[in-house]
């Protein structure tokens, strides 16, 4: 009975990549650029937390208008070495902080962080 009528889509032709960067469409933003009164910010993630739930990556990639690239870099042999041997020598301090400072839930935790990171040295060996 009532049919909905297709609306006819104007496709605008797409601009040119330069045309996208002239200095009169781009706005600078202390935090954000406006290109054309689009909203633009670039954010990077140089390092994981220590812990992460499953799908944690999910709710980002999602949002609307956001555009997740992903690159590893993995690490030498030496290089993964050297930080584990680091990071391990950082919660040895920490955990003799604690230790003087009587934190016990502190000390639980390093603990166990020490401890994981003896065995990553002991099965890189």
């Amino acid at each position: 009975m009532f049919r909905k009528r297709k609306q006819d889509k104007k496709i605008s032709p797409a601009p040119d990549i330069k045309d996208l960067y002239f200095p009169d469409r781009i706005t600078e933003r202390e935090d954000h650029i406006l290109i054309d009164n689009t909203f633009i910010r670039v954010m990077a993630v140089n390092m994981l937390p220590e812990q992460i739930h499953f799908g944690w990556l999910m709710r980002i990639t999602t949002m609307p208008g956001v555009t997740v690239s992903v690159s590893i870099h993995p690490y030498s042999y030496e290089e993964a070495s050297n930080r584990v041997s680091e990071q391990q020598r950082n919660l040895g301090a920490e955990l003799i902080q604690a230790e003087k400072h009587f934190n016990t839930r502190r000390i639980d935790v390093l603990n166990l962080k020490y401890e994981v990171f003896s065995i990553k040295r002991t099965l890189q060996s």
